[in-house]
């Protein structure tokens, strides 16, 4: 993940990766039929104290608090990398440096009501995510609740070749630690870090040309490709199989699918109590 980061940073202060990330909000959201919650959690009690993990710009939380004005509840965003923060927050929400390799702080151990956390865990890589999620179950109040958002990454013959390939690259920088489909996995994972009523549902992210909401075409279209030029950057880190033509040609290859054709991606929420 840092070296990702890294890669947007020198790029252009990461301003890139703010616009990616509103965008991928946005689509993610849609694809989930707008709702940014599983979770049963009940909102509308008063004083509860919600986390994001992983929250780079704070954009889930936002649109969150934006939704249950003026329900007071305390807020906090975690990241590993500060300078996505915004600028001036409210006062009832903090932004927070934290990777989720390492332990939390005492102070937040069974401190939250709700942890969300969404498109996090491959910041582990290459390694174990249950230690992860056994983590963020520490952080959860008695009958709290966790939700996590995880991409799939399953071979789609039905996606074009460029598309294809995108997923290929993600399952096999994926495979080390915990698996190119870690998503399939994450209930599993949830159970044996202790949680209760743990439930799971796939979800399927039209991108470009087969997004219903026309206006979200473009953005569903930058969303993964504008990630390839850092992740192209991990890739060629390591001892790769890949044609180094093939990895120079892929966003524009991908940019053209979308446009014209469209694909599906594929994420899971799953959810579960403490």
């Amino acid at each position: 993940m840092e070296k990702f980061l890294d890669h947007t940073k020198d790029l252009d202060n990461n301003q890139s990766e703010q616009q990616r990330l509103e965008g991928q909000h946005e689509v993610i959201l849609h694809a989930m039929g707008g709702k940014p919650l599983y979770a049963p959690i009940d909102l509308s009690k008063p004083n509860l104290r919600i986390l994001d993990s992983g929250g780079a710009n704070g954009r889930w939380i936002r649109d969150l608090r934006a939704s249950l004005l003026p329900a007071q509840h305390q807020y906090v965003c975690t990241d590993v990398v500060p300078s996505i923060f915004p600028d001036n927050p409210p006062d009832d929400t903090s932004y927070v440096v934290q990777d989720i390799r390492n332990p939390w702080p005492f102070e937040m151990q069974g401190s939250f009501d709700l942890v969300h956390e969404r498109f996090v865990i491959p910041g582990a890589a290459p390694g174990s995510p249950e230690p992860i999620v056994a983590r963020l179950r520490g952080l959860l109040k008695p009958g709290g609740w966790i939700q996590l958002v995880e991409m799939d990454f399953p071979a789609n013959e039905k996606n074009p070749p460029a598309f294809e390939m995108f997923f290929g690259i993600m399952r096999w920088v994926l495979e080390v630690g915990m698996g190119g489909t870690y998503g399939t996995k994450l209930k599993g994972w949830m159970r044996e870090a202790g949680l209760k009523n743990v439930e799971d549902t796939e979800i399927f992210i039209p991108l470009g040309e087969t997004i219903g909401d026309k206006s979200l075409k473009q953005k569903s279209i930058q969303s993964p490709c504008a990630a390839i030029a850092p992740i192209m950057a991990v890739v060629r880190g390591m001892h790769h199989p890949f044609k180094e033509e093939d990895l120079d040609t892929l966003e524009a290859r991908m940019r053209k699918e979308l446009n014209e054709v469209g694909a599906y991606g594929q994420c899971r929420v799953v959810w579960g109590q403490k």
